[in-house]
């Protein structure tokens, strides 16, 4: 059976995939073996739809029909309740839908669309099942960390953190907590602070970096060895948004044993010990959950979302095989 991306099918041949969805879609293509991709959509036996900016396309339309009969599935990343595209993404396309695979019930819209299709499209199929990710992060000894300060001109003394997320002015993000964050290492506990920062859309944070005199350096690496690099350079990753839908620096946090603190979002309950969790996203959240950081717990539950053979076969074996 051959699998058509309505939504992102010109993103597959990009190695360097840099959002989830888009990872992803490269990491099913690399996966299966009982099914196949297709660039044709007329040979598309199964069709994949997400909820994002992609779907103003022609397959997305509603009038739109295959050559073939299709069996429809949609990815459900995280919907923003604020962002009216992606409701009129949703309502365009889920009377063509059979099968619903969403990532958490920590977010708002996906909760809501869940709860609705359950109520109005019985016939349609919901699971859960998080993506896998491809284990190809490693941590590093005391001594490699030393040598990628080194390499990456920051000060030996200096408290280490990241931020290497898409979309930075985006409220969800909450930015403010991290900068917040930011200045409670460097004026309360007077460390010597150093941020990495990758991303689009960093005007904002640069520019406070640049008003309270927080060293830094702002990069787009192409290369997952190189982000690998950053993570060995780190003291503290934090992620504090409002709402996601995995994400993809959690797992990348767990299989680096890089210390992490998150906000509840997305699948972090899945990776992070429970009291290692922001309950809300707050400072003095912040400061209880870091106390409680366990690397080697994160770096033990990632390995139940590494990406191994079979995985996606039985993955859409799932979705289809009561209606095939």
């Amino acid at each position: 059976m051959k699998i058509f991306f309505a939504t992102m099918s010109l993103k597959l041949k990009n190695p360097n995939a840099k959002w989830i969805i888009d990872k992803i879609y490269v990491n099913i293509e690399k996966n299966i073996k009982k099914y196949s991709i297709t660039y044709d959509p007329d040979e598309a036996d199964i069709v994949i739809y997400d909820l994002s900016t992609k779907c103003d396309n022609i397959y997305c339309d509603k009038n739109y029909v295959f050559k073939k009969k299709t069996y429809n599935i949609l990815f459900i990343h995280h919907i923003e309740m604020n962002i009216k595209g992606k409701w009129n993404h949703y309502q365009n396309l889920i009377n063509k839908i059979n099968c619903i695979n969403y990532l958490t019930n920590k977010d708002e819209g996906t909760v809501k669309i869940v709860k609705e299709c359950k109520k109005k499209y019985p016939d349609i199929k919901i699971i859960r099942q998080p993506f896998a990710v491809e284990n190809i992060y490693k941590s590093f000894t005391k001594v490699e960390k030393k040598e990628l300060r080194k390499k990456y001109d920051i000060p030996e003394d200096s408290y280490v953190l990241g931020s290497f997320i898409r979309n930075c002015e985006k409220p969800i993000k909450n930015i403010e907590l991290f900068m917040e964050i930011v200045l409670y290492f460097k004026n309360y506990k007077k460390k010597n602070v150093f941020v990495i920062i990758t991303g689009q859309e960093r005007e904002k944070f640069l520019i406070f970096c640049i008003k309270n005199k927080i060293p830094h350096f702002y990069k787009n690496p192409e290369k997952s060895e190189i982000m690998n690099e950053y993570y060995g350079c780190l003291d503290l990753y934090v992620i504090t948004s409002l709402t996601e839908g995995a994400p993809m620096q959690l797992y990348e946090c767990a299989l680096t044993k890089t210390p992490l603190v998150s906000t509840d979002v997305g699948n972090v309950s899945l990776i992070l010990p429970p009291d290692g969790i922001m309950k809300k996203p707050t400072l003095d959240e912040f400061i209880n959950a870091k106390k409680n950081m366990d690397v080697e717990y994160c770096y033990r539950k990632v390995q139940n979302f590494i990406l191994r053979d079979g995985y996606y076969d039985n993955f859409f074996d799932n979705c289809v095989k009561k209606n095939i």
